[in-house]
């Protein structure tokens, strides 16, 4: 049973670090586009609250299938170095992918006056000239600083969580 309370605690560290960064994806856009809220009415708490909600959703898809796998293993008695660096490596690998969309949606709201949605899918045929529009605007270099330097952090704390969820056991 401990090992299994162990395993929750150590995916819930895991999501809510996740959730953090999130938010300091949605603080970075605040900040910046704050300028463009034009509605009196509009509620930044609201907003926050709601990002919160979808970052949650998301979260928890990412969660999912690494969710099941730890608790049977706990539950079963399973801690192989191998199982928890392979949990560890998906986190990583698949929250790396969400951040993405986070980060780049502060310059493409800037540009676009709309959120990333599926559109964004269609540049995919067009890669080489997508990444170099990327890579010339001097204006972005900020925004994929700050993803490589948040998920390079949640990647590291991953690691920590890790050794100390491998010590605890």
């Amino acid at each position: 049973m401990k090992r299994f309370l162990r395993s929750v605690l150590w995916l819930l560290g895991i999501h809510v670090t996740a959730l953090l960064v999130f938010t300091l994806f949605r603080l970075v856009e605040f900040i910046v586009l704050h300028g463009q809220i034009t509605h009196p009415d509009i509620s930044p708490a609201g907003a926050f609250i709601r990002g919160l909600w979808f970052d949650n959703v998301i979260a928890c898809y990412i969660m999912v299938a690494p969710l099941a796998v730890v608790l049977i293993a706990g539950i079963a008695g399973w801690s192989h170095h191998w199982f928890r660096r392979g949990v560890t490596l998906w986190l990583a690998v698949f929250y790396a992918i969400a951040f993405m969309p986070s980060a780049a949606n502060t310059p493409y709201f800037a540009y676009f006056f709309k959120n990333i949605n599926s559109s964004i899918f269609g540049w995919f045929g067009y890669t080489a000239t997508t990444a170099g529009m990327l890579v010339e605007e001097k204006g972005y270099w900020l925004y994929i600083a700050l993803y490589i330097a948040l998920t390079t952090a949640f990647i590291w704390a991953l690691l920590r969580m890790e050794r100390v969820y491998a010590k605890s056991l």
